[in-house]
């Protein structure tokens, strides 16, 4: 079934506010750094000038995806969600990569295992473009996983499809490496 990102009354949809708490909670911490950082710039203003300059700042890491990696035997029910770890899209692009198939396989008997499980197939992507076209990019990326999984024997009837765009960017900055991480596809696991 495939479906865009709103969906009717009842259905599943993946949890926003809880990936909202999240980049709440991490501009939260950025402002809170930046007014530490003034306040002590304003209080450091009457230094000597024989002071050395202070260090420059160090690089704020990227933040690392939630990621999954199959169990070799798929006895084990897979997390509540999880991003499929490098199944990575170019820009502008929902076509799989040779190195996805493997990666996609373990993801397909991970859920077969587990028959009973209901999973949303969620779309992504990063900045770059309109919201119309990114919309667009988003749904071909979750169909493009839907259509793999069920070509491997996954139910349809397991599956759902949505797309977000880049409404729920992962990173915020807009440097290459945040740029991949927005270009993906998540499973999150549908909640009896």
């Amino acid at each position: 079934m495939v479906r865009g990102p709103r969906t009717r009354k009842g259905a599943a949809t993946i949890n926003k506010a809880s990936q909202g708490e999240t980049a709440m909670k991490r501009n939260t911490k950025g402002i809170a750094f930046a007014s530490l950082l003034i306040l002590l710039l304003a209080g450091c203003s009457s230094a000597t000038k024989n002071q050395p300059p202070p260090p420059a700042e160090e690089p704020v890491a990227m933040p690392e995806p939630q990621t999954y990696d199959f169990p070799v035997l798929s006895s084990q029910l897979p997390p509540d969600s999880f991003v499929l770890q490098g199944v990575h899209f170019d820009t502008d692009s929902a076509e799989l990569k040779p190195e996805s198939i493997a990666i996609l396989d373990e993801a397909a008997e991970a859920i077969r295992s587990h028959p009973d499980t209901r999973w949303v197939v969620a779309g992504h992507t990063d900045s770059r473009d309109t919201d119309e076209h990114n919309m667009k990019l988003s749904q071909a990326r979750a169909q493009a996983v839907y259509d793999y999984l069920v070509s491997r024997g996954v139910s349809p009837s397991q599956l759902e499809v949505q797309y977000f765009g880049e409404d729920m960017l992962y990173a915020e900055e807009r440097s290459p490496e945040a740029m991949a991480l927005n270009r993906r596809v998540e499973i999150v696991r549908v909640k009896d």
